[in-house]
């Protein structure tokens, strides 16, 4: 009889130690499965967060070469006006020039 109650108590222990264990693993691996998912959560959300700043970036970048193909635009205009300007001046210098030839040999 004394071995019986040993055995039958030596059996409810591991049947417990095994319930428990079960449920400790089982509470570990649900900790874990949160834990992971939280992380990734996080990381998903910079990650979105760094998109969108690239987005913003190449926004700007397409901005920024407008205006820079907007400018070559004046730059080219105000290029051909400066040329034109200074056609005319150095018609005009030499019919300052001529003038003056003019005026020094009547004199």
């Amino acid at each position: 009889m004394t071995i019986e109650i040993a055995l039958l108590i030596s059996v409810v222990s591991v049947a417990f130690s095994i319930f428990f264990g079960l449920k400790n693993s089982k509470r570990s691996d649900e900790k874990d499965i949160a834990d992971r998912i939280a992380r990734d959560t996080r990381t998903d959300m910079k990650l979105d967060e760094i998109s969108n700043n690239v987005k913003d970036v190449k926004e700007t970048l397409r901005n920024i070469q407008s205006d820079v193909k907007d400018h070559e635009g004046r730059i080219v205009k105000l290029e051909a006006n400066y040329c034109a300007e200074h056609r005319r001046l150095d018609e005009l210098f030499e019919v300052v020039e001529l003038k003056r030839e003019v005026s020094e040999h009547e004199q």
